[in-house]
Parts: structure tokens; C-alpha cells; sequence
């Protein structure tokens, strides 16, 4: 809980990623909300109400006994994940959509997140800084447009 902070009134998580990369990432408001609901399940204060260190307290947390926190290791994160998809899987009649469940893997929520934020419209660099990409082309793969949106998109720019 200690990687979350605030600047300029805005809520931020500082995160390591693959290849050690450090980066920022944006918390917005509902996701705040949520996280203080949370929070308070837990008995702990609201972010932005924090006096004391909490580098002892996981985001996903486990159990608690006391002021001992224990949290989910990322492998059982991945696990479980895993496990929904193929729970789901099995009680699709839909094989090509069978196959990709049976595929998926956490990183697919990262590159889900990055094709969302790109359709919303968020700026392309933006998109390639929260997600730590050294290079725009890694970030462009991430870039998916789906045909009728390309040729409304062109239409409303260049047709007067």
C-alpha cells in the first residue's frame, strides 16, 4: 500500500515491471473509491488520511491478523485467472472462443487495458508512458482499429 501516493491531488502507484521498469501510473476516481472501501473493510484509514508507514501492507491482501498482513503472491494471481478462464471455457459451446480462453494469460489484461485506453482516445504516447514501453512501435502493437471506425474517423477528419 505504500507504492500508492499523491501529487497535485491526484492519486498515483509507483510500480516495477517487467524488465525492472519503474514507472507511475494513474489512479482515477472510481478506482480510488473503491480501493478506500476496501481500505476500510481492512480497518485502515483512507488514502489520503494515511499517518504511518505501510510498506507492511500488500494492495491484494490475503489476511490479516492484528497489524500482520498477508498478502496473494503474483502466481496465485495468475493461477486463479487462469482457472476462471478455463471454468468458463468449459461451459462455452464456442471453440474458437474456448481456445483463446484457454490462452489467456495476465499480460492480456495489460495489453486489454492498453487497446481500451487507445479506443477511448487517450493519446498514443500517454498510452505508451503508463505502460513503460522505451519505444512507440512496442506501444503501436498494442493499437487495434477496427475497420468501420477507421473509415468514420477518416471521413469526419478530411471530408468537408
Amino acid at each position: 500500500m505504500q507504492d500508492f501516493f499523491y501529487r497535485n491531488n491526484k492519486l498515483w502507484i509507483e510500480v516495477i515491471g517487467k524488465g525492472n521498469q519503474y514507472g507511475i501510473v494513474p489512479i482515477l476516481k472510481p478506482l480510488e473509491d473503491a480501493l478506500n472501501e476496501y481500505r476500510a473493510f481492512y480497518g485502515l484509514p483512507m488514502l489520503a488520511n494515511r499517518t504511518m508507514d505501510e510498506s507492511h501492507i500488500p494492495v491484494v491482501i490475503k489476511s490479516r491478523q492484528g497489524t500482520v498482513y498477508k498478502g496473494f503472491h503474483h502466481t496465485t494471481i495468475w493461477h486463479n485467472i487462469k482457472s476462471i478462464c478455463s471454468s468458463l471455457a468449459d461451459s462455452l459451446d464456442d471453440e474458437l472462443f474456448v481456445n483463446k480462453l484457454r490462452r489467456v494469460s495476465t499480460h492480456w489484461f495489460r495489453h486489454t487495458s492498453a487497446t481500451l485506453q487507445v479506443d477511448a482516445g487517450i493519446e498514443i504516447r500517454v498510452v505508451q508512458q503508463v505502460l513503460r514501453h522505451k519505444s512507440i512501435d512496442t506501444t503501436m502493437r498494442y493499437q487495434h482499429v477496427d475497420q468501420d471506425r477507421q473509415h468514420d474517423e477518416m471521413s469526419a477528419k478530411f471530408i468537408i
